[in-house]
């Protein structure tokens, strides 16, 4: 009965925040060397006002749901890992999912009342930040210790267990810690377990180390580009099954997150005593997240007990609808091994090539907007703009951009011609794209969405026709 009160009253008092994905403005402000940033007003003063103040502004801390941040109360250890992911800056698909499309499973098997940390965890463990315990739990709800908070804190930096003589040593990550200046501001003796405005200290001190070592490069699959090197086949297994729909698993299988998928052949070929060339312009390297829930036969690599190599044919792919925004329209391989004009996307947050079938024209791009393809085998068969959509659930909720007048707890009220307003709920899963000067688009975080920012709200799905799905930010 305890636990169910603890998490009960952890939902409430900080669970909700992250749902929303709300960074809650009051009335105090800490002064950075850059700019003036709001926080809760019981920071106001301290020390770590600064510290808290930048994370909340990068939408990586939130205020607790009555307003306040709390600063001396423990943190959990699946809260921790939403706040250290979210510095990592993952695209928010990895652990939010969005509305066509899932968030990965961490597997645990106590994370029942921690769906809103699921696939932040999920991402924390794939990328060696933290782990599980042998018994196959993650005590999600564990105040974190500070020998945790500095390991997962390096961690994300780019430490690994490796630099320090391959088994876990926290005192190890404790003296490194204090060699790079990562403690400044913490208490000269650290106590056993980690507060909230500690974790925020420590994750503002390696903020920059952090970014960088998980700048995203471009995805696999942007562009169908011949790979650098031969895909080694020696050693690889046949097998005939099914991606699950978060790309986490192929037969029941898991797959790495880091995954090299290749395409090569028809599927018509593939038998487990076919050859596979050595040649690498027989190959072309692609992404996983092409395959949500597709049946295909495939060659694979395990590493450490998950797929970590895939070899499959160049005519399978996900059919149905997709709601994308288009960076650009390369060349690519069709399913019949030639040349095909494609779209670079980004699909439910995912940077994605899809190649266009036979007679399908390249369309006029219009800035700002969804576009909808219908995909057949990982072909795109039509492209629609929202007016003539062949899918059931495609609209525009502005049908123009629109300007923000304010965006707080999850709702979104904008301006409208004549002076009146108009307000829409933001989907804790909706993806938002942001469309720079140079007519480029990313998937970013929902604090991207500001008072006077130029935007535009789509719902691609069956609920409530007033819930956004997908959001386009032009930037001014």
């Amino acid at each position: 009965m305890k636990d169910n009160q603890k998490n009960y009253s952890e939902k409430l008092r900080f669970v909700l925040a992250l749902l929303t994905a709300a960074m809650l403005v009051i009335t105090a402000t800490a002064t950075s060397a850059a700019a003036s940033l709001s926080a809760p007003s019981d920071v106001e003063g301290r020390t770590y006002a600064e510290a808290v103040a930048a994370l909340t502004e990068k939408d990586i801390i939130t205020g607790d749901a009555d307003g306040y941040f709390h600063p001396d109360q423990p943190l959990t250890r699946a809260q921790i890992c939403v706040i250290i992911v979210r510095a990592m800056n993952p695209p928010a698909s990895f652990v939010n999912g969005a509305a066509s499309q899932n968030a990965r499973r961490s597997g645990f098997s106590d994370m029942l009342g921690y769906g809103w940390a699921e696939g932040y965890v999920a991402y924390a463990v794939e990328k060696k930040v933290t782990n599980g315990y042998p018994d196959g739990t993650f005590r999600p709800g564990n105040d974190v210790t500070v020998d945790e908070l500095v390991t997962m804190t390096l961690r994300a930096a780019g430490y690994t267990d490796e630099d320090f003589g391959d088994v876990w040593l926290p005192g190890a990550y404790i003296n490194k810690a204090k060699e790079i200046n990562a403690l400044r501001g913490l208490p000269e003796q650290l106590p056993e377990y980690a507060s909230k405005w500690m974790a925020a200290q420590m994750v503002y001190n390696m903020l920059g180390e952090i970014e960088a070592a998980n700048r995203q490069e471009e995805t696999p699959g942007q562009s169908a580009e011949i790979p650098a090197e031969t895909p080694e086949s020696d050693g690889m297994i046949y097998l005939d099954g099914a991606f699950d729909e978060n790309f986490s698993s192929f037969a029941g299988k898991p797959i790495t997150s880091d995954v090299k998928v290749y395409t090569y052949g028809l599927k018509k070929e593939y038998n487990e005593k076919m050859d596979l060339p050595d040649d690498p312009a027989a190959y072309t390297e692609v992404t996983v997240y092409k395959y949500k829930k597709v049946s295909a036969p495939i060659w694979y690599e395990l590493t450490d007990g998950k797929i970590s190599k895939i070899i499959l044919p160049q005519d399978v792919g996900f059919s149905g609808y997709a709601y994308v925004v288009i960076n650009s329209t390369p060349k690519t391989i069709g399913a019949d091994g030639g040349a095909a004009d494609a779209l670079a996307t980004l699909t439910a947050g995912y940077p994605i090539t899809w190649p266009l079938a036979s007679g399908v024209s390249l369309p006029r791009l219009r800035s700002g907007e969804i576009v909808e393809l219908q995909l057949r085998n990982g072909e795109v068969r039509s492209i629609s703009f929202v007016e003539n959509a062949k899918g059931k659930y495609f609209a525009e909720l502005t049908k123009e951009a629109a300007l923000v007048k304010e965006y707080s707890g999850s709702v979104i009220t904008l301006s409208e011609a004549g002076g009146s307003e108009r307000s829409y709920s933001l989907r804790p899963n909706a993806t938002i794209y942001v469309l720079d000067s140079d007519g480029k688009y990313s998937s970013e975080r929902p604090s991207s969405i500001k008072k006077g920012a130029k935007i535009r709200l789509y719902d691609v799905s069956a609920d409530r026709a007033d819930e956004v799905d997908l959001v386009v930010v032009t930037k001014q």
